[in-house]
This record gives C-alpha cells, sequence and structure tokens, in this order.
C-alpha cells in the first residue's frame, strides 16, 4: 500500500486538491505524511504480532499466537486541518 502511494503521489494529491479545494503542496505534504505513519505502523506491527508465551513449565508451554487477518484501507482527510490519517 506505502508503494502505491508512492507511485502515484501526484494523482492522489491532484484528487485530494479537488475534493477539498486546498494547494496542491499540502496535499504531497498530506501523502509525505500518510506514507510515514504507515511506515511507523509497519515497523510497529512486527513486534505486535510476535508470539507471547504466556505460561511454560517442564512439559506445557502457552503461547498467544497473533496474525494479521486482513488489510482495511480507510483514507481520511481532515478539511479542518493538514492531516491525512490511514485508518
Amino acid at each position: 500500500m506505502r508503494e502505491y502511494f508512492q507511485a502515484n503521489k501526484d494523482a492522489v494529491a491532484v484528487d485530494i486538491t479537488r475534493m477539498m479545494g486546498k494547494p496542491i503542496v499540502q496535499s504531497r505534504e498530506e501523502i509525505d505524511c500518510a506514507i510515514e505513519r504507515m511506515r511507523a505502523l509497519m515497523d510497529l506491527a512486527e513486534d505486535a504480532l510476535k508470539p507471547e508465551v504466556v505460561y511454560k513449565s517442564d512439559n506445557i508451554t502457552k503461547t498467544i499466537i497473533r496474525e494479521a487477518v486482513r488489510h482495511n484501507l480507510t483514507l481520511h482527510i481532515d478539511w479542518h486541518s493538514a492531516h491525512t490519517f490511514i485508518l
């Protein structure tokens, strides 16, 4: 997804500008901010999805195993401020 926004930054920025009526420079900055947030969330996800041993004895180990189920993309553009959120 991050690669999509990087490759299509100008087209997405034009769409944001058309929809929101803001300067194209601000729209490009929003895309850059969204890409950075995606990068940060991807870095956090690796640690968040690691298996966690919650109990261990000589012959029993209880582990919580987490896995990503699906990807949801919500592009929220807050027209009151210069922020784009990827949820």
